[in-house]
């Protein structure tokens, strides 16, 4: 009886063992999609005074710097550059001014030159992916001559592209 016992638990032993041996394994693939995505932010309005002095034929140059105004970021695999262009508003006065746009520390860019509307450029060059933030600064110029006492308003569009 007693070899019967032993016989039975190890036949016992044998099919739990068996059945470790004979465990289901199983695969699963995860996908992670990233999507891309660039948000660019300036302020939305800007005020320059420009006032003249005396004995000057020139407006003193007027600038309006936001500190901390351009933010930009991206997550593309290219680098990208951000553009700015100006159009004046239909009620603009002729006028002679020359205005600029300042990121960071890039070179200004010259948005209107003489009263007209120039080609702009860019004013923010070859940023990798990442997280920007930078100072962003108008400036004015206009002799008293030909820019008459008035408001005169532009509308400046950035844009951000792939390069």
């Amino acid at each position: 009886m007693r070899k019967l016992i032993t016989g039975l638990a190890v036949v016992a032993l044998s099919f739990g063992l068996l059945g470790s041996a004979l465990a289901a394994t199983d695969d699963t693939i995860v996908t992670v999609t990233v999507s891309s995505f660039d948000l660019l932010t300036v302020p939305a309005t800007e005020s320059i005074t420009v006032t003249a002095t005396l004995n000057e034929p020139n407006y003193p140059e007027g600038s309006a710097t936001a500190a901390g105004g351009f933010e930009f970021s991206h997550n593309h695999t290219t680098n990208m550059t951000v553009s700015a262009v100006a159009a004046k508003d239909i009620t603009n006065a002729a006028n002679d001014m020359t205005v600029t746009v300042q990121v960071g520390a890039a070179a200004a860019v010259t948005l209107v030159s003489g009263g007209v509307d120039g080609a702009g450029g860019a004013v923010y060059s070859a940023k990798a992916a990442g997280d920007y933030n930078e100072d962003i600064s108008y400036t004015v110029n206009g002799s008293l001559a030909s820019t008459k006492t008035d408001s005169y308003l532009w509308t400046v569009t950035f844009t951000s592209a792939d390069i």
